[in-house]
């Protein structure tokens, strides 16, 4: 039986928190309340006994509209944060691991004091936060009186942080709905991570625990030290550990990248590289381009982990629309033909997040964004709209947050359904035309 788009897309984002966008501000809110929360998204809560099979997931429809955006922890930790309205409403002071699933948990944000003394910490899931790759600063969706409300956090409280009582409580505050169950990356995970020591008794890291320490391997020798973290900003998928060695005082260094799945902590919490051999390591891609260059380039990521013999799907389903290099007005005749043979169909509704992605292999970045629908039973529909320079000429804006109507065709390619838009009519009222009848642009 076939899922309906209604169903297919409730389920995704019901699952994923807002996206991440290359060159946009991306936040995610709930819409239709006053004081904007961050959006019914789930947390991952990890199962004790995870699927063999790894299966496709209503989630994995929605990933796949949003390429994986890889930042280093240093582009969170020790930045702002910036609220609704821009402004700076408090400072990253540290990430949370959540080890059963490789994902960056929580972030703990810090309010007030003066050089932390009298500060308040409060921890807020991951899954609330978007990104600003302008600023490469974490985006949440509240004001700072908003925030300051939240439940504090006392020192070494952290360690707690997937006890139930304190999840429902920290989740409740900020609108967001706790996940059931692993999504299929978050299975294969489990699968292929090799640990000594079971998750329950240390089911949480703070990653400021985890830089600058001692990488050893199962040999007892030294391989190098952990140097940073790296996620993808959307998620909070931890991707990879950089690790250094050589040099005089990390002077003339080299770095690598090496998989999170190939590491596992001792009851101290001091990571250590099971199964891999000093030699792997030190010859895996470096990474040594100022402002961590490689992380933005398409095949980087699926080579590294090729190079240690390990798998990671969610690299390759999201690579292809990471930085494309076609010519934004070129339109295949396939996606012409998509649009074509779509239902035509009007929403009007909230920006919930904004993206920029290649809708097919070939084509250049295009703005996407999702839009919940009014009404009490709001729909939520990813729409593929133009390039942001073609928006930004004719003076159509959108930022999460906004009301938005938009004509278009309701396509299903393959097992995605999104809206092609035709007309699309911002909140000012100036109505733009992006595509024409046959599926062609008016951009050049």
């Amino acid at each position: 039986m076939k899922t309906s788009p209604r169903t297919l897309l409730l389920g995704a984002l019901a699952a994923v928190a807002g996206s991440t966008a290359a060159w946009a501000q991306d936040t995610t809110y709930k819409p239709g309340q006053d004081q904007p929360k961050p959006g019914d998204t789930p947390s991952r809560q990890p199962t004790t006994s995870p699927s063999t099979t790894p299966a496709a997931t209503p989630q994995d429809d929605i990933r796949a509209m949003h390429p994986v955006r890889l930042i280093p922890s240093e582009w969170a930790i020790g930045r702002n944060v910036y609220g609704t309205a821009d402004e700076k409403i408090g400072d990253i002071n540290d990430l949370i691991i959540s080890r059963p699933d490789g994902h960056i948990s929580y972030a703990l944000i810090g309010q007030g004091g003066v050089l932390g003394i009298g500060e308040k910490v409060i921890a807020v899931p991951y899954s609330a936060f978007g990104w600003n790759p302008q600023k490469k600063a974490l985006t949440l969706p509240l004001a700072a009186d908003r925030l300051k409300g939240a439940p504090a956090l006392e020192p070494g409280d952290w360690k707690t942080l997937n006890e139930s009582s304190r999840l429902d409580a920290t989740y409740t505050y900020f609108g967001l709905k706790r996940e059931t169950g692993p999504d299929a990356d978050d299975r294969l995970y489990r699968e292929t991570y090799h640990s000594t020591l079971n998750a329950t008794d240390m089911p949480l890291l703070r990653v400021s625990d985890i830089k600058g320490k001692t990488l050893m391997g199962d040999d007892g020798r030294e391989i190098g030290k952990v140097d940073e973290i790296i996620f993808d900003s959307y998620t909070g998928r931890i991707a990879f550990v950089a690790v250094t060695f050589g040099g005089v005082m990390g002077i003339g260094a080299d770095r690598v990248a090496v998989p999170w799945t190939a590491f596992d902590v001792n009851k101290e919490g001091r990571l250590f590289a099971s199964k891999l051999d000093k030699e792997t390591v030190r010859s895996a891609p470096r990474l040594k381009e100022s402002e961590w260059g490689e992380l933005q380039e398409t095949g980087y990521a699926p080579r590294v982990y090729k190079h240690y013999n390990l798998k990671a799907p969610w690299f390759e389903r999201n690579t292809s629309s990471r930085l494309n290099e076609g010519t934004p007005g070129a339109m295949p005749n396939d996606y012409s033909q998509l649009y074509t043979s779509g239902t035509d169909r009007k929403i009007s509704g909230t920006v919930m997040n904004i993206d920029e992605s290649s809708p097919k292999p070939g084509m250049g970045n295009i703005c996407c964004c999702t839009v919940k629908t009014s009404g009490a039973e709001g729909e939520p529909t990813i729409v593929h709209i133009a390039p942001r320079a073609y928006l930004d000429q004719n003076g159509v804006s959108l930022k999460p947050g906004d009301t938005v109507t938009i004509r278009g065709r309701l396509v299903r390619d393959g097992d995605k359904t999104y809206l092609i838009a035709s007309e699309i009519t911002p909140a000012s009222g100036k109505s733009l035309s992006v595509r024409n009848s046959d599926g062609s642009t008016p951009w050049p």
